[in-house]
């Protein structure tokens, strides 16, 4: 199997801050005209982009949403914090398994 070479751009930032995103940083990715995108920036300044999509309250899906979340509830599938840290360092602790996952999963693709 092919190792997919990273796609590198730069893009300038015009008058009210706004980018383009490149044809070629979007192709393969599941961003379309009109999509939301997350962004995000962490404590040393990177900037994250992630496709999302905004429920809106009382649709259907968010009615879906609801419902499973009810499920997760009556089967007992949630955690509690005492307090925020604990909250953070288990969702930090996710990260690292998510990126120690995907990096295995890329180098098994090599």
């Amino acid at each position: 199997m092919a190792v997919e070479k990273p796609v590198r751009k730069f893009i300038r930032v015009r008058e009210r801050n706004q980018i383009t995103l490149p044809q070629e940083i979007l192709s393969g990715t599941p961003i379309n005209v009109g999509d939301f995108l997350e962004i995000t920036r962490t404590d040393d300044g990177l900037i994250h982009l992630k496709p999302t999509v905004l429920v809106i309250a009382h649709s259907p899906e968010a009615q879906r949403e609801e419902a499973h979340a009810d499920d997760d509830i009556a089967n007992e599938r949630y955690k509690t914090f005492d307090t925020a840290a604990e909250l953070m360092g288990d969702v930090e602790s996710k990260r690292k398994r998510r990126r120690k996952t995907a990096a295995v999963a890329a180098s098994a693709a090599r």
